[in-house]
């Protein structure tokens, strides 16, 4: 799934996609904070922030924490502001490696991807505050 906005790291979105498969979801704002999200048949079993991965929660730490190495995932900290460790291709690999599914720059073409469906509903709430993360 390819969208502009936070469906893929909903509680509900999740949940109901992850539903009798696995699914990763990596997101990242205009402000450079992103998550990382695998979730089995409607379980999430790993979550870190991808800039900060040595900070995660997974139902098998040790298989993230090797993934998290063999991927160049863990990085000291540059106090330079300008410099961007490269998280987000780390996060995305993680992704295909959790799932076996490659996303590819055709991918994002107009057109290229085959379904499309609303997740206007996953936004919805009663009281009108933010639906909840994964």
């Amino acid at each position: 799934m390819v969208e502009c906005g936070r469906a893929g790291i909903l509680r509900d979105v999740v949940h109901a996609l992850s539903q009798g498969t696995s699914i990763a979801s990596v997101e990242r704002n205009v402000n450079h904070h992103s998550h990382f999200i695998h979730a089995v048949d409607g379980h999430i079993v790993a979550r870190l922030v991808p800039m900060f991965a040595h900070w995660s929660d997974s139902t098998d730490p040790e298989r993230l924490k090797q993934d998290l190495e063999e991927l160049g995932m863990i990085w000291d900290f540059d106090p330079d502001p300008e410099v961007f460790p490269p998280y987000i291709e780390g996060a995305l690999a993680l992704a295909e490696r959790r799932t076996g599914v490659r996303l590819e720059p055709r991918h994002l073409q107009p057109g290229a991807l085959p379904h499309r469906a609303s997740i206007a509903r996953y936004y919805e709430s009663p009281e009108g505050a933010f639906p909840e993360l994964a």
